[in-house]
This record gives structure tokens, sequence and C-alpha cells, in this order.
């Protein structure tokens, strides 16, 4: 789908979306790219989405779903950029995380919003850090009023699971949220 900065792009609401969006090296931080929807309920994306830019996206009133069974998978995964905001979002079914934050490039990932979100059933609900420094990578996260819940799905023999995994973060803040019935490393 090509987009350019501060494009809005509105999924109609109750509609199911085979597939993935992917956008790379687009965006500007003072306009970021919006993904929202129109219409009654919420759109299903049954794949994911994955940015790297050095500018920002906005993710609003949407369904995420994976296929409950491909180790590696994430709902939103976003590698690179700065200002991002997650609202209003549920994420089902990844077997990496429902939405998961790792920097890739040389800068970090700043910025990141993520109000009134939903995520479960995945192997993380937010998995952030891991980037190839392992250093701070991620700066100034903040998530509120956020529910994580029954987010363990693996082998039986792996100790993973988490309602948010949060590493190599710097300028945390966690307010509001709510986890509940997630694997043996449900910690911060």
């Amino acid at each position: 789908l090509p987009v350019q900065p501060g494009d809005i792009v509105r999924l109609q609401g109750g509609v199911n979306f085979a597939g993935t969006l992917g956008w790379f090296n687009l965006g500007d931080p003072d306009k970021p790219i919006t993904l929202t929807s129109y219409g009654i309920g919420k759109p299903i994306i049954q794949g994911g989405i994955g940015y790297a830019g050095p500018g920002g996206l906005h993710v609003r009133n949407l369904i995420l779903k994976g296929d409950g069974q491909t180790l590696g998978t994430s709902g939103l995964h976003i590698t690179q950029g700065r200002h991002f905001q997650i609202e209003d979002v549920e994420c089902s079914g990844y077997g990496l995380g429902g939405i998961t934050i790792q920097a890739a490039g040389p800068d970090p990932i700043r910025d990141i919003s993520i109000l009134r979100t939903q995520l479960h059933h995945n192997r993380n609900g937010l998995h952030v850090g891991g980037g190839p420094s392992m250093n701070r990578d991620i700066f100034d996260l903040h998530i509120l009023d956020t529910d994580a819940w029954e987010n363990d799905w693996v082998q039986p023999t792996d100790a993973a699971g988490c309602g948010l995994n949060i590493t190599t973060t710097s300028g945390l803040l966690v307010q509001d949220c709510r986890l509940w019935r997630n694997g043996r490393l449900s910690v911060l």
C-alpha cells in the first residue's frame, strides 16, 4: 500500500483484511502515517503491520490477528523510527509478540505511546528490546490503560510467555495496566 508522510489510511470497520502491511524507509516524525478505521466496529487485519523508517506511525482502532501457531510473528513490529502511537488496538495469536518493538538500526526508537490496548493469546503481549547492541535502544515508552492476559502459548518445555516483556528501555512509564494469567516469565 503506497503512502506518504502525513497520509491517513482508513480501513472499513467490521471487515477482514488478509495479509501484512509493511512500510519501510518512510515517514516524518512531524507527519506520522496514520492507520485507523471508519464505520461501525474495528477492521481485522489477519496478518500484521511492519514499520521501519525515520518517521512515525499512529495505529488506532484495529484488531490484529495472527494464526496462533507461527513462532516469531508479531501483530505490529516496529524496528526503527520516532513518534509512535498505538491506541485502541487488540492483538492476539502471534508467536513473538502482539506488539514487538526492537531497534534494528543505528538509531534508537523514541517516543512510543501504547494506550487502551488489549494483548492476549500471544507468546508475549508486548515484547520490547533485544536490539542488535542490547543497549538502551528504546527511549520514552509509555504504556497506559492496557490489558495483557493469557500470553503464554509456547512449547510445553519453553519457559517463555509474558504479558509485558520489556528490556533495553530508558524512560519507561507503565500506568493503569492490568496483567493476568500470563506465562512463567510474566514480569517487567
